[in-house]
C-alpha cells in the first residue's frame, strides 16, 4: 500500500482561498462591490428672517425593501442636517421644533419626500419654518366661584394641563389673586387649564367630553372670566307625617329646601303622582346639598301650611363627601298647626211664590256642615232664618285644599245645598264668603 504524504502548505492555501471568496461574494451584496448606504442633506431655515434654525428635530421613513426603516437627527448651528446611512428607497422627511410650524404649501409638502438610490448622497429641497407665539410669554387670569353658594375659591391650584411636555401648576390662596394677578409668565399656544380645590370636582377647560375650546395665551392678558367650580355634595333624608288631605291632593306643592345663608343650595318638590308614600309619610331626599355651605338651614312649605323648619341648623362635613344625612320625620298631623281662616256662608231660600212658601222661611232652622275629601268634618254650626236667609260664620277653615260647604233644612229635612268644591285662599284678613240657596 502507498501511503500519501500530508501537504500542510496546500492545506493553508486552500483555506486562504476560501476566505478571500467569502470576502467578495459578501461584498457583493453589502460591500464595495454590492448595494451601499445613501444619504440625505439638507438645510432648515426661519421664513421669515431667511435665518438657519438649529435644534430642530429631523426624522426620515423610509420606504425601502424589506419594509420601512426610520433614521432622525437634529440640524446643527447652520441649519443644517444630514441622514445617514439610508437603503435604497422613497424616504419622506418631517421636521419639528417648539415654537415653529413648517411654513408649506402643497409643492414644498411634496419635494420633503426624497428619493435615494444605492450609494446616493441626495441633497433635500430647503425646508422653511415659521415662528409661532407659542415663544411669546402671557399672563392667565380668572375668577373661580363656588358654582351653587357663588362665594370666591381660596387655596385652589390652577394647572396647565396640555400639551404635557409643558405641564405645570400654581396655588393661589385668593380667587382675588388670581383675578387681579393672574398667572405670569405663560407659555404661549393653545393650552387647556384645571382648576382644583378641596371639597370641589376638578374644573377644566376641556369640558366633559373633552371638546372644549382651548385658551390661547398671547401678548394680551387671556382672562377666563367668573369660573364655576362644582362642590363635592351629601344628600338630606327625611319624612313629612301628613293629614291624609294633603297626601290625597292631587297637586300637593309641596316644597322642600336648604338653605345656606339665605340662599337656596337644594331643592326638592314633589306632586301626588311623583311622591313616595309609606303609612301616611312623604319621604324625601334633596340631593346636590354642596359640602362647602358649611351649615343649612332645611326648610319646607307645605300647602296650606306656613313655612316650616325641618332643621334649623344642620351642619355640613365634607368628610363624606357622597353620603347622606338623615333628619328623621316632622309630624304636621300633631305638632304644626295648619293656616285657618274664617268662612262666612250666606243661606237664602228660594223666593215663595205661586203658593211655595219657599225652602228657608223665617222660623227654620238649618245646619251647615263642612266636607273634606268625601267625609264630613266635625265643624257645623246651626244658623236659623230670617227674612228667607241666614249667615254663619265658621272659624278655622283649613285653607288651601278643596272642601265642601253643605247645609240641611233640618225643620223640613228635604231642603238642602251642598257647593262646588272650593279652595279657601291661605292669604286674607276678613272671612271667604261662600253663598248657598236651598233647593227642593
Amino acid at each position: 500500500m502507498v501511503k500519501r504524504k500530508t501537504n500542510t502548505k496546500g492545506r493553508w492555501l486552500i483555506i486562504a482561498f476560501m476566505a478571500i471568496a467569502s470576502l467578495i461574494f459578501t461584498g457583493c451584496d453589502n460591500g464595495s462591490l454590492g448595494l451601499k448606504s445613501g444619504s440625505i442633506t439638507g438645510y432648515i431655515l426661519n421664513v421669515d428672517t431667511n435665518q438657519p434654525v438649529s435644534e430642530v428635530l429631523v426624522t426620515a421613513k423610509g420606504t425601502v425593501s424589506g419594509g420601512t426603516e426610520n433614521r432622525s437627527t437634529y440640524t446643527t448651528g447652520d441649519g443644517s442636517f444630514v441622514l445617514a446611512d439610508l437603503k435604497k428607497g422613497s424616504w419622506a422627511i418631517n421636521v419639528e421644533k417648539f415654537g415653529f410650524i413648517i411654513a408649506t404649501d402643497s409643492a414644498e409638502i411634496a419635494h420633503r419626500t426624497v428619493e435615494v438610490n444605492n450609494g446616493e448622497t441626495v441633497s433635500a429641497p430647503v425646508i422653511k419654518l415659521h415662528k409661532t407665539e407659542q415663544l411669546v410669554r402671557g399672563v392667565l387670569k380668572g375668577y373661580p366661584v363656588d358654582a351653587v353658594t357663588g362665594r370666591p375659591l381660596s387655596k385652589f391650584t390652577v394647572t396647565q394641563a396640555t400639551p404635557y411636555n409643558q405641564r405645570k401648576s400654581k396655588t393661589f390662596e385668593t380667587a382675588a389673586d388670581f383675578r387681579d394677578s393672574g398667572w405670569t409668565n405663560l407659555d404661549g399656544g393653545d393650552h387647556h387649564y384645571t382648576i382644583t380645590a378641596p371639597n370641589y370636582k376638578e374644573f377644566t377647560t376641556a369640558g366633559e367630553d373633552g371638546n372644549g375650546k382651548q385658551i390661547s395665551i398671547g401678548a394680551a392678558a387671556a382672562n377666563m372670566g367668573t369660573i364655576y367650580v362644582e362642590p363635592l355634595t351629601v344628600a338630606i333624608s327625611g319624612a313629612l307625617k301628613l293629614p291624609g288631605y294633603v297626601l290625597d291632593a292631587e297637586n300637593q306643592n309641596i316644597a322642600i329646601w336648604a338653605e345656606a345663608a339665605g340662599k337656596r343650595v337644594a331643592s326638592f318638590t314633589t306632586t301626588a303622582a311623583e311622591g313616595d308614600f309609606f303609612n301616611g309619610s312623604l319621604n324625601f331626599t334633596l340631593d346636590k346639598v354642596p359640602v362647602t355651605a358649611g351649615s343649612v338651614a332645611v326648610k319646607c312649605k307645605v300647602r296650606g301650611y306656613d313655612i316650616v323648619n325641618l332643621q334649623s341648623t344642620l351642619a355640613i362635613t365634607s368628610a363624606n363627601p357622597g353620603g347622606t344625612i338623615a333628619i328623621g320625620e316632622t309630624d304636621f298631623i300633631n305638632n304644626i298647626a295648619p293656616i285657618t281662616r274664617d268662612v262666612r256662608v250666606v243661606l237664602r231660600s228660594t223666593k215663595p211664590e205661586d203658593g211655595e212658601p219657599g225652602t228657608f222661611v223665617p222660623g227654620n232652622v238649618a245646619k251647615i256642615y263642612v266636607k273634606q275629601g268625601g267625609e264630613t268634618t266635625s265643624t257645623n254650626v246651626t244658623v236659623v232664618s230670617s227674612s228667607y236667609y241666614a249667615e254663619a260664620y265658621i272659624s278655622n277653615v283649613i285653607t288651601g285644599y278643596p272642601l265642601v260647604i253643605q247645609a240641611q233644612n233640618i225643620t223640613q229635612g228635604y231642603y238642602s245645598v251642598e257647593s262646588d268644591p272650593v279652595s279657601i285662599p291661605e292669604d286674607g284678613t276678613s272671612a271667604f264668603t261662600v253663598f248657598l240657596q236651598l233647593q227642593d
